[in-house]
């Protein structure tokens, strides 16, 4: 159970980490519509060889990737099961899963490279012409505190786990078995959560947080002729599939 890895930043001298986050979070928006608007496979196959390209000029390590696409093995078990039930077009259900795939391939490019306060920068700025709708700071608050917490939940999981199998507590075998060992893990792991986000909620009030001040970033993202190109390579990727 505790085997599985999440992926996290890297903080590496490659081009993909020196790209503004913006434009990185913009690709991640432009494939999940072109994965939408997908529709053949000739379309498939066109996606796919641009998000091999872009994980190789991320220099993101192929085991990195094989993992994100193993952490969700159960949901694409779960579609081709629900296929066979249901007797759906086996055309429909690859699609469907090269949809997901291809939003997972870009998002551990995008988590890999990009540190959680380059990802708040960047939906900042993207959703700013919202910020009458609704409160952006607050909600880019909300996504840092959660992308902060999910290795720390991780880590938490891991201790636990370990202790709970030191006292003989199997987590293989049956399903009773390893619903046994879940039923045990989430009490601890919920109450170190809640006792971790009151000590953050503490410390940001001692130093006076207030979202609806104006923020300061410690550094400037420019934008750069690679991000132009970036985003000039995807546009075209879409141009293309609606031709064809």
């Amino acid at each position: 159970m505790y085997n599985t890895k999440i992926n996290k930043y890297h903080n590496q001298n490659t081009l993909f980490n020196k790209l503004n986050p913006i434009s990185k979070v913009i690709l991640l928006l432009l494939i999940i519509i072109t994965s939408l608007i997908s529709n053949n496979y000739m379309d498939i196959l066109i996606v796919t060889f641009y998000i091999i390209i872009i994980l190789i000029i991320s220099k993101i390590n192929i085991k990195i990737s094989l993992n994100s696409i193993w952490n969700i093995k159960i949901l694409i078990i779960f579609i081709i099961i629900i296929n066979l039930i249901f007797k759906i077009d086996t055309s429909n259900t690859i699609l469907i899963i090269y949809r997901i795939l291809a939003v997972i391939l870009i998002s551990t490019m995008l988590i890999c490279t990009t540190s959680p306060q380059e990802i708040t920068y960047a939906q900042e700025k993207i959703l700013k012409p919202f910020n009458k709708i609704i409160n952006i700071q607050e909600l880019a608050l909300m996504i840092t505190l959660c992308l902060r917490f999910i290795p720390s939940i991780k880590k938490q999981e891991e201790r636990i786990a370990k202790a709970i199998s030191v006292r003989g507590i199997d987590f293989s075998g049956s399903i009773k078995n390893k619903l046994s060992a879940i039923s045990i893990l989430i009490p601890p792991i919920f109450t170190s959560t809640i006792q971790k986000s009151d000590s953050i909620a503490d410390i940001m009030e001692v130093r006076l947080y207030n979202y609806n001040n104006d923020r300061t970033y410690y550094r400037l993202n420019n934008w750069q002729y690679q991000d132009t190109i970036l985003i000039t390579s995807i546009i075209v990727i879409m141009i293309l599939i609606i031709i064809l």
